[in-house]
């Protein structure tokens, strides 16, 4: 996958429904700024709000006005197999490029659980399109490991891993959570994309953000430790003043 910023769209409502109008203007605000991809239906896009009906509708949407400009990734994952292998398959008939499949959260699955009854069996149905695991424990109570991780892109399944590592898990921080991924099992490093929000880490891009931020400025912060001879505790300031946070 190309890396550069992936914006998790927001999904506008009005009246209680979609408002398609608005959603088509974040899209294109998106476009226009240079945006690398755009993420349908993830969480920021009240997934678990909408009824599958829309949750299709709007990946169908996304899918349409991204074709041949940026990057449609398809937030698809669920709790269950089957749900998730339906969406997954009308994500792809709808143009979607990649597929984001979420740690299935409250079932609390093993970690080879996941890789082998969840993750492998959409990446079959699909070896056409990227499916990235997305590893986020302190929401679902459930992880993808970086074992298990290393295992589906040795056999060619994943090649890409979005963590939202900024929540703790256990006794490793996030950048101890990142580095135990990039190192885990030969070849892990050489093949695989993580994405992740630690500016940091390094990594070839950052994970959907919200669709506040100016694009631009977020797509130009990525990797500049790595592209730069400066080191990363002298450029934080400068990633904060880009960062929102709540007062």
């Amino acid at each position: 996958m190309i890396s550069g910023g992936y914006t998790a769209i927001a999904t506008p409502f009005k009246d209680g429904l979609v408002d398609y109008e608005g959603l088509d203007q974040l899209i294109g605000f998106q476009i226009e700024n240079g945006i690398t991809g755009i993420l349908a239906a993830g969480t920021t896009g009240e997934s678990p709000t909408l009824k599958w009906d829309e949750h299709n509708k709007v990946i169908d949407f996304i899918a349409e006005k991204t074709k041949n400009k940026c990057i449609a990734i398809a937030g698809t994952g669920s709790n269950n197999t089957a749900e998730t292998l339906e969406g997954s398959e009308h994500a792809v008939k709808a143009g979607a490029d990649a597929l984001l499949l979420v740690d299935p959260y409250y079932n609390g699955p093993s970690s080879l659980e996941i890789r082998k009854e969840y993750v492998s069996p959409v990446a079959a149905a699909h070896p056409e399109v990227e499916i990235i695991p997305y590893v986020i424990p302190g929401r679902t109570g459930c992880q993808l490991f970086p074992e298990d991780l290393a295992l589906l892109e040795q056999r060619g399944i994943s090649e890409e891993l979005l963590t939202a590592a900024g929540i703790p898990v256990g006794e490793q921080t996030p950048q101890e959570q990142i580095s135990t991924i990039l190192e885990a099992g030969p070849g892990a490093q050489e093949g695989l994309d993580l994405l992740t929000g630690e500016d940091d880490a390094g990594a070839p891009g950052i994970p959907p953000f919200p669709t506040t931020p100016p694009p631009e400025a977020v797509i130009g912060s990525i990797g500049f430790p790595s592209r730069t001879n400066h080191n990363s505790t002298s450029v934080r300031p400068l990633f904060s003043t880009k960062s929102i946070r709540n007062s």
